[in-house]
């Protein structure tokens, strides 16, 4: 059998049940769920579809990409000077069988463009492109696409609750205005 590769976290991405994004820089939070078919939500700061391609590389960085060397030269150093006593940026992961893991991010590891990261009590190296996903608004988050598939889409119709209704149709490439009719 082939030897299993550590990836930055331990648990298993089928178990997944979500993902919390913190910044302490101005104490937002974004809350990740997997849906189906690489399909996910973000259920905080708001209710919406997620940006799955996003939320897609956020979990290959988690569960698909190799660990780092651990930073030895680096183990008996105080907190404070490897930017891990008041992480700006930190992630938990909730399983569904209800173990979890927390991720804290730390300052660059010098001459290299990784990051220290504390995975529980356990002093790790993670890329920079998880702490750059991570620091992401949670705005960000979201997937600001109005229609996922607007080509199947015929007919919009728009009625407010006062005033007139506006539909348009689209029975080519082209969309029409069928109501109210100039």
């Amino acid at each position: 059998t082939a030897q299993q590769v550590p990836t930055v976290l331990k648990g298993d991405f089928k178990n997944l049940q979500h993902i919390v994004l913190h910044r302490a820089d101005d104490f937002s939070m974004c809350k990740l769920v997997p849906i189906e078919n690489e399909l996910w939500n973000v259920l905080e700061p708001m209710q919406d579809r997620a940006e799955s391609g996003l939320a897609i590389a956020l979990a290959n960085l988690l569960f698909d990409t190799a660990a780092l060397p651990k930073p030895v030269e680096w183990q008996n150093h105080p907190l404070a000077e490897l930017g891990l006593d008041q992480p700006r940026y930190d992630l938990e992961v909730l399983y569904q069988d209800g173990s979890e893991e927390r991720l804290q991010f730390g300052a660059r590891v010098p001459q290299t463009s990784n990051h220290f990261a504390l995975l529980g009590d356990e002093l790790i190296q993670v890329p920079a492109q998880l702490v750059d996903l991570t620091s992401r608004d949670p705005n960000n988050w979201r997937d600001h696409g109005v229609f996922r598939w607007p080509h199947l889409i015929r007919r919009l119709e728009w009625l407010p609750k006062e005033g007139q209704a506006i539909v348009l149709t689209r029975p080519g490439n082209h969309w029409q205005l069928e109501q109210p009719i100039q």
